[in-house]
């Protein structure tokens, strides 16, 4: 046992490109679900954090929705269960601006809330504070970040501008940019007394939020029920919410998931092809050990231990890898969140699954090889009586269909939730496999083509190529590879075109240029006719919306809600509809009838003429659907009503927003407006930046996912030069044979260079054909993961693709052409 351990250990040292391509292999596919565990994890808690670091102590929050009634209200009902509550505090929030220079105006958020309160439910860490104990009045406290950023120092005045009404503000304390302040970025998060906050809003005595915590932790559930009796209308929930995080975190996962899928894919089929390579080579080892005594189980668990340790190694490095991953998603997010420090989190239980993961793939893709040799006689495997050629059986064929037939099946049962998202990956699986299937059959009929097309232009040495690509497992195993590796760049970069094109459309369903909003100010008639007599601004419109409205009897929430208005919604709005535009919108406006986006019927399973009931401010109100369109805006999650009723029933008195189009730059007229309406909190930003702003967003979040398609084709070409090698190898003695009968070297380097030639284009045809049932997958995927988006095709990826299959195999038969023009006829012809 001890010499064959040491055997097998002198070769994993001896044969270094075999040891990385299937470490590599293993490091991929355990780096992968390392992070992707790792990546959601680590999201799950860094909202967590952010929910303490602004909530405190704090288990419950009450605050205002679009049905509420009013913005603030009292804690009266609250006080009923304070037996069971440690503490009830109010919060008043307020919106402000501050003048930092004759440029710049910062918008202000201001916290109102007793310090007493805040002490027992988020304390500050003051750095520096001026009778913080008398906290009244136009006292404020700010954060050491704001203090450095605009040189605001304890004892100053802030001029503070509300609604044209200003108010001189004293800094009585500078505090540590934590707790409330972790999330400060581009806004001045401030805290002043609750009176005067409620000043302010002209709402003396109330609140716009309310924190509870209970003396008991189990009781939260019970009490979030009682209090959503109380305070019908408006919002009751936990101040962390695990449901919403892991929706959250849901889109996330699933693409870590998709490409762990495809990675893994492949690195089970490098591992397997190569073990086949070992297991060939050793077999008269295998015969000697046999034949000395050696049992079937003793070479079976040394071939077994080879597999375990490349698992062990691969392991190792891919959990350190994946760490990498998960610092440098790390990174991503916390620039994306302004900034905010994010600490990756994983547990010793994941480093322990992970490594299991990783051994187990090492030793589940060698089981097949090693179970097949283990079945042979002694004789067959002393006398190495396995061949390379690959046999017909029509069975395969069979099952290739059967197995593509099912992934194209199965996205289309009618499931929803996170069971949908894993039948659709097995889906993807499925296919991928069924097309690897298949490759021999497809291999064949290409055969048939080349040899005719070859004749006219290679000539006999085309006609060689084109015959050894026929049956020949090693030229079937870089072809199988490469259509895996492909079909996987193939697809993502079909979704990121699709992406991109799709978010064009989004934002086409507005023709306006200019695009304001309320940060806290009012959007009035006297605002509308003050942009329409800016310089620059040809044509000004209102629009009244309502966010996150709740369907009845449902999970759902429409995202945005639009008025529609005949008057100026044609001339600010290009919506796709997907039935005839007169007949959707002529009793729009009369009646009380909504026009869904067709992501939004499909996922509640409705009709045109069904009636959907949303709970708004003026109580629940039944709307019939009268149309659909499509758009990804709002995620696809948007609609629209009539003006009248919009306003009537969610007791609308200003616009959610202002359109205007402009016969001048939008980005100068947007900056104009900016100033011209810095003391009334109103932003304004041209649509085209506002644009480009999402696209940078997508792009950064879709960086770290298109590594992998890359890492898995490198894998392959690894893969692809590997098997070249063995091809050569195994092939010595038939090209000595071809030498001896007067090929010359430049003939031989030139059959192997078009053999290269025809596995790239065979290779990368399949991988489009894979990519093509994985595409037609993926929106199924996205939209089990409420991010519903059609695919668009493009001429060039299939370009692309077609050339990089043929750039591989060309650049992996350097090495064996290079061999080949250093063969020796007559060592070669004796070698076995």
């Amino acid at each position: 046992m001890n010499i064959i351990l040491k055997f097998v250990l002198r070769n994993i040292k001896e044969k270094k490109l075999r040891t990385f391509l299937v470490v590599i292999s293993i490091m991929a596919s355990t780096a992968l679900f390392f992070a992707a565990n790792g990546i959601a994890s680590t999201l799950k808690e860094a909202q967590i954090n952010i929910a303490k670091s602004a909530f405190g102590s704090a288990e419950i929050m009450i605050t205002a929705g679009q049905e509420s009634p009013s913005p603030y209200f009292l804690s009266n009902k609250a006080q009923i269960y304070k037996d069971k509550l440690d503490y009830i505090v109010e919060e008043m929030n307020v919106n402000g601006q501050y003048s930092y220079n004759i440029d710049e105006v910062i918008p202000v958020q201001l916290t109102g809330i007793d310090y007493n309160d805040l002490e027992s439910m988020n304390p500050l860490k003051f750095i520096d504070s001026l009778s913080i104990n008398l906290f009244q009045g136009n006292k404020i406290i700010i954060s050491k970040k704001s203090s450095d950023k605009y040189n605001i120092k304890l004892g100053d005045k802030l001029k503070l501008n509300f609604s044209n009404n200003n108010q001189i503000f004293t800094v009585a304390g500078i505090v540590e940019s934590d707790g409330i302040f972790k999330t400060e970025d581009k806004t001045i998060l401030a805290i002043i007394p609750k009176s005067t906050a409620q000043q302010l809003n002209d709402a003396r005595g109330m609140a716009s939020t309310i924190y509870l915590k209970t003396k008991n932790p189990s009781d939260t559930d019970n009490l979030i029920k009682q209090l959503t009796d109380s305070y019908k209308n408006y919002n009751v929930k936990p101040t962390i919410d695990m449901d919403e995080i892991n929706e959250n975190t849901k889109s996330t996962s699933t693409a870590f998931m998709a490409m762990l899928i495809i990675v893994l894919t492949m690195s089970v089929f490098i591992i397997y092809t190569v073990f086949k390579v070992i297991i060939i080579e050793r077999l008269p080892i295998i015969g000697t050990f046999r034949s000395i005594g050696a049992t079937k189980f003793m070479t079976d668990s040394v071939l077994i231990c080879e597999s375990i340790i490349y698992g062990i190694i691969g392991g190792i490095i891919g959990i350190v890898v994946g760490i990498g991953i998960v610092k440098l998603a790390a990174i991503g997010l916390s620039s994306q969140a302004g900034g905010i420090d994010i600490n990756i989190n994983y547990s010793t239980n994941q480093i322990a699954i992970a490594f299991i993961f990783a051994v187990s793939v090492s030793t589940f893709s060698a089981i097949i090889p090693i179970i097949k040799v283990s079945k042979l006689s002694v004789k067959d495997v002393v006398l190495n009586t396995i061949d390379t050629v690959q046999r017909k059986k029509i069975w395969k064929f069979i099952l290739a269909l059967v197995l593509i037939l099912i992934a194209l099946i199965l996205p289309r049962l009618s499931i929803k939730g996170g069971i949908a998202i894993l039948l659709d990956l097995i889906g993807m699986v499925i296919g991928t496999i069924g097309v690897v299937i298949i490759v021999p059959y497809f291999t064949r009929l290409f055969v048939i083509i080349l040899e005719k097309l070859y004749a006219l232009i290679f000539r006999n040495e085309g006609i060689l190529a084109a015959k050894n690509l026929r049956n020949n497992k090693n030229i079937l195993n870089n072809i199988s590879l490469l259509t895996i590796g492909i079909s996987a760049l193939f697809m993502l970069n079909i979704v990121s075109f699709s992406l991109g094109k799709e978010l064009v459309k989004a934002y086409e369903i507005s023709k306006c240029d200019v695009f304001i909003s309320s940060n806290g100010g009012v959007l009035n008639n006297d605002i509308l006719s003050r942009v329409r007599n800016t310089d620059g601004i040809s044509e000004a419109a209102g629009m009244y919306s309502a966010n996150s409205t709740k369907i009845e009897d449902t999970n759902s929430n429409i995202m945005g809600i639009y008025g529609y208005n005949p008057k100026y919604f044609n001339d600010f709005m290009n919506v796709n509809f997907l039935q005839n535009r007169d007949n959707v919108l002529k009793n729009l406006y009369d009646n009380r009838e909504i026009v869904i986006t067709e992501s939004v019927r499909q996922s509640l399973n409705l009709n045109i003429g069904d009636v959907i009931t949303l709970k708004t401010a003026n109580g629940d109100r039944d709307y019939k659907i009268s149309g659909t369109f499509s758009t990804l805006m709002y995620n696809g999650s948007m609609a629209i009503v009539s003006e009248k009723y919009l306003k009537q029933d969610f007791k609308l008195n200003q616009y959610g927003s202002i359109f205007a189009a402009t016969n001048k730059d939008p980005d100068e007229v947007a900056d104009n407006l900016s100033k011209q309406f810095k003391g009334n909190q109103i932003n304004a930003i041209s649509w085209r930046s506002m644009e480009e702003q999402n696209a940078k967003q997508i792009n950064q979040m879709l960086m770290i996912i298109k590594i992998f398609p890359v890492v898995s084709l490198v894998i392959g070409a690894f893969g692809v030069l590997n098997n070249f090698i063995i091809s050569f190898m195994e092939r010595k003695r038939q090209l000595a044979v071809l030498a001896s009968v007067g090929m010359s070297k430049i003939q031989t380097i030139k059959m192997l260079f078009i053999e290269a030639f025809s596995v790239g284009i065979i290779g990368a045809v399949m991988g489009i054909f894979g990519g093509l049932i994985s595409t037609y997958i993926m929106p199924f995927v996205l939209k089990s993961a409420n991010f519903p988006m059609p695919v668009h095709y493009e001429a060039q990826i299939f370009i692309t693709c077609l050339i990089l299959g043929m750039i591989i195999t060309l650049i992996s038969s350097i090495i064996p052409a290079l061999k080949s023009s250093k063969l020796n006829i007559i060592e070669a012809i004796k070698y076995e």
